[in-house]
C-alpha cells in the first residue's frame, strides 16, 4: 500500500472513531440529562408583572415586558447554528461535546398582553410566571446591556430574532435551558440542578 493511500485510510479510521466517539458521549449526556422544576417565586410584593417562559421544538426563550408596553423575548444558543443557520446534522458534535461562540437573541412580539401571545406563538408551549416588577425590569435591562456589548447584531428572519456573540460559550453544561434557568432565578424563581438540562418544567405549589 502506498503512503498516499496509507494516509487516506488512516485518516478515514481516525474520523470513524471521532463519530463514533461523539455518538457515544452524545448518547451519555442524553441518559444523564434530565428536567430541571422551575418554582415560581412565593413572595412577589405588590408591585408584580407577568413574564414567560417559551418552550418550543427549537429553543427555550422568555419573554419580559418591555418599557414601552411591547413584550421582548430572550433566547440563548450557538452562534454559527442559530445566527448563521450553519445547522448541518455534523455540527451537532461541536455544539455539544465542546465550548463554542453563544449567542444572545432578542426579537420584539407584535404581542402587547399575555393573552395574545398564543395567537403569535401558536407552535409553543408557554408558562405565565408572576414575578416581582422590579426583578423583570432589572433582568430586561441587563439582558439589553449584554446584547448592545455583542456588536452589530445579526438579523434571521426564519427565527425572527437579532442575533449577537455572547460572552458565554455554548455547549451540553451551558445550553438554552441553562441560560433561561440563570435568568429564572434572577427572577426569584427556585430552579432544580441537574448534570445537564435536556428541558425546564414549571411546578406550582399545591392548592
Amino acid at each position: 500500500m502506498s503512503s498516499g493511500n496509507a494516509a487516506r485510510v488512516s485518516g478515514t479510521r481516525v474520523r470513524r472513531i471521532s463519530i463514533t466517539c461523539a455518538l457515544l458521549l452524545l448518547g451519555f449526556f442524553a441518559l444523564s440529562g434530565c428536567t430541571s422544576t422551575v418554582r415560581p417565586p412565593l413572595d412577589v410584593g405588590a408591585d408584580s408583572v407577568s413574564v414567560w417562559l417559551v418552550r418550543d421544538a427549537r429553543h427555550r426563550g422568555l419573554i419580559l415586558p418591555s418599557a414601552d408596553g411591547h413584550l421582548l423575548e430572550f433566547g440563548y444558543g450557538e452562534y454559527a447554528w442559530y445566527a448563521e443557520m450553519r445547522d448541518a446534522w455534523y455540527r451537532a458534535f461541536p455544539a455539544a461535546l465542546w465550548p463554542t461562540t453563544g449567542t444572545l437573541g432578542v426579537r420584539r412580539l407584535g404581542a402587547t398582553r399575555g393573552h395574545q401571545l398564543a395567537t403569535e406563538l401558536s407552535g409553543a408551549l408557554l408558562d405565565e410566571l408572576v414575578v416581582a416588577r422590579v426583578d423583570a425590569e432589572s433582568l430586561r435591562q441587563r439582558l439589553l446591556d449584554r446584547f448592545a456589548a455583542g456588536g452589530d447584531p445579526l438579523w434571521n428572519g426564519v427565527y425572527g430574532f437579532d442575533f449577537v456573540r455572547d460572552q458565554a460559550g455554548y455547549w451540553c453544561l451551558f445550553n438554552c435551558n441553562d441560560a433561561v434557568a440563570d435568568w429564572l432565578v434572577a427572577l426569584g424563581c427556585r430552579v432544580s440542578w441537574v448534570p445537564i438540562r435536556l428541558d425546564l418544567e414549571v411546578v406550582r405549589p399545591e392548592s
